[in-house]
């Protein structure tokens, strides 16, 4: 970027005029290709046909009119009757999707604070007039000329547009600056100017990633794809930023939740909701961006606490966690037990071991009265907090919630509301029994294709730790653990640049509809966890991710980065500088081991199950004891 401009600024100072390129130089569309533009329009317009004829009828035009360049009218009279009245809406496309390259519109207004002759210079179809308009209304003003092939009837491509401004102008020392190096720089150069050839935005930031480019070579004919990588090549065009987890917002996280929300938009429509109920912590930047890009005042968001561990209190509902069994079974029942462990009632009891399921299941059945009346507190309390709401209880309600396995927020609210409510979902669980609840997924299919479903909830989750309960209508945070800390320090700054690629997308469309698509968007995500970059290990083994009702169990995000790493939890030092003992912990599992001057590993331990193994050397077994 400094090269670029060190040499733009050094050769302007010598040139008497200045000539600036228009389509992909100072004005960028949000697509990999610029016939991308017809597709959308076709998609838009329900014109089936209409890209693949609109680009043809341009050849054709080219090929008979025998003029050096065409304009938008004689393409036109080789199009199909049946989408003439397209021509216009062409127009009102470009003049809404295109956007000032900021790059180049220092350097242009720059020019003019020095006094310096500024022209225009195109190969373009479009009529003078509305380029004009165009120009305008992304801030390109002032300057002195504008030469469009399509007026004059001379192009860049064949070098007479250049002869023809040596001849107004009547100076040799011009210089022109464009993308196209034939007809930018080469032709430039061969009638007398001085040129730069300037890279076109969407090719730099392709080439910028391998995993761009691997996701552009994925998807070359997909609407979709060209618009996610031609907006986020302007926003990365035209903003700078150094921090690592907002550009993770803005790239993986502000796509993914601007897709959800897009598909809930269109569902609150068509479904005629009143209020849309976003659960938190799910939620949080989910309302934030339909706030900003809904296209119907007639839903009210809110964001709303509703977590599974209450529908457990509450309802005491544990049976779908029970007939799923395994690891869910004993988190429900052994959140349950914890929850209520300081209450009085249970002070002089022993309490069941918490490795021992059927234990702790049948001292939830011996004292279920005392549990029901311990959960009516709390459901009283939850109670008021909704009705502090203010929803529209007469009315439709949504509830906006990302995965689900037990509905286990649907189940609360519909409960506590007495009101049978439509739950939206990214997915719901294979295995989950919805026969008798009302509920819409955006993804069809019932198996997640996400590489890791836990990366997902990282894009959308909130800057808070998770809640254990609601006093006074206001909620009560769990203490906060490192692994949450770090996840909320980051978290902040990933909100933030979703809703800013959000305010993108929002600026350059704001009603045209861009048709993101979760398959595609797939994609885009599992190719950022199949090639994760240095810099992309490094962040993200801060962060993990907490799996059970309680919060407390944690597991790394794409944990395959880190199969066989170990971080250190703690050093352990003779004469406080000299490093003896380094206690370190294995990423992805519950091994843990203590090396001498971090040569010799002396002992390693391995949770296995509810079982301690010790292992002196890290391999021979020495002893092991339950936990």
């Amino acid at each position: 970027m400094y090269s670029l401009q060190h040499k733009i600024y050094k050769k302007i100072k010598k040139a008497d005029v200045v000539s600036f390129d228009i389509f992909d130089t100072l004005l960028l569309r949000p697509y990999i290709k610029p016939t991308d533009l017809f597709v959308h329009m076709e998609k838009f317009f329900n014109a089936p046909g209409f890209a693949e004829n609109r680009i043809q009828s341009e050849i054709t035009a080219r090929q008979n009119t025998g003029k050096p360049e065409v304009t938008i009218d004689d393409i036109y009279l080789f199009v199909d009757n049946r989408y003439q009245a397209l021509k216009f809406k062409e127009i009102d496309f470009e003049k809404q999707i295109l956007q000032p390259n900021n790059e180049m519109k220092k350097v242009y207004n720059h020019l003019l604070s020095c006094g310096k002759k500024i022209i225009i210079t195109s190969d373009m179809y479009l009529p003078k007039d509305v380029i004009e308009s165009i120009l305008k209304k992304n801030g390109y003003i002032n300057y002195s000329k504008l030469y469009l092939s399509s007026s004059v009837q001379k192009t860049k491509g064949q070098g007479n547009l250049y002869d023809l401004i040596k001849e107004e102008i009547e100076t040799n020392n011009i210089l022109h600056i464009g993308d196209n190096y034939d007809s930018d720089y080469v032709k430039a150069k061969e009638h007398g100017l001085c040129a730069i050839h300037y890279e076109k935005p969407i090719s730099k930031f392709i080439n910028s990633s391998k995993r761009v480019a691997r996701f552009v070579n994925n998807h070359s004919n997909d609407l979709f794809a060209s618009i996610l990588i031609g907006s986020l090549s302007i926003y990365k065009q035209n903003n700078d930023c150094d921090n690592y987890w907002e550009n993770i917002g803005v790239d993986y996280a502000g796509p993914v939740i601007y897709t959800y929300t897009s598909w809930l938009d269109k569902q609150f429509e068509k479904d005629n909701i009143h209020d849309a109920l976003f659960v938190a912590r799910d939620g949080y930047s989910l309302q934030k961006v339909y706030e900003i890009i809904k296209t119907s005042n007639k839903t009210k968001s809110y964001y709303l606490y509703a977590p599974r561990i209450l529908n457990l209190i509450c309802n005491l509902d544990l049976n779908a966690q029970l007939a799923y069994g395994g690891a869910d079974a004993a988190t429900a029942v052994s959140a349950v037990i914890d929850y209520f462990k300081t209450a009085k009632c249970f002070h002089n009891l022993h309490l069941p071991d918490q490795s021992d399921l059927d234990q702790q299941i049948n001292f939830i059945k011996s004292h279920l009265q005392e549990y029901k009346n311990l959960a009516k507190q709390v459901k009283k309390r939850y109670i008021s907090y909704l009705k502090n709401q203010n929803l529209s209880v007469t009315s439709k309600i949504a509830l906006v919630d990302t995965i689900s396995g037990f509905l286990s927020s649907q189940k609360l609210l519909e409960s506590m509301l007495n009101k049978k409510i439509k739950g939206y979902y990214w997915i719901i669980w294979e295995t989950t029994d919805i026969s008798n609840y009302n509920v819409s997924t955006l993804q069809h299919e019932r198996e997640i294709l996400f590489r890791d479903w836990n990366l997902m909830e990282f894009f959308m989750t909130a800057p808070t730790p998770p809640i254990q309960n609601i006093v006074d209508n206001k909620p009560q945070f769990k203490p906060v653990l490192p692994y949450e800390q770090a996840r909320i320090d980051a978290y902040s700054y990933v909100s933030e640049g979703a809703i800013k690629f959000a305010k993108t997308i929002k600026n350059i469309f704001i009603d045209i509809n861009v048709y993101s698509d979760y398959k595609t968007l797939t994609d885009w995500i599992n190719i950022f966890i199949d090639m994760p970059t240095n810099e992309d290990k490094k962040h993200f083994i801060k962060i993990k991710h907490a799996y059970d009702a309680n919060h407390t169990q944690f597991i790394p995000l794409c944990k395959h980065w880190y199969k066989n790493k170990y971080e250190i939890i703690k050093r352990h030092h003779l004469f406080k500088f000299i490093p003896i003992i380094t206690e370190q912990q294995k990423i992805v599992s519950d091994t843990k081991k203590y090396v001498l001057f971090n040569i010799l590993t002396l002992l390693k331990k391995k949770r296995r199950d509810h079982y301690l193994k010790y292992y002196i050397l890290g391999i021979f077994p020495v002893f092991w004891h339950k936990i």
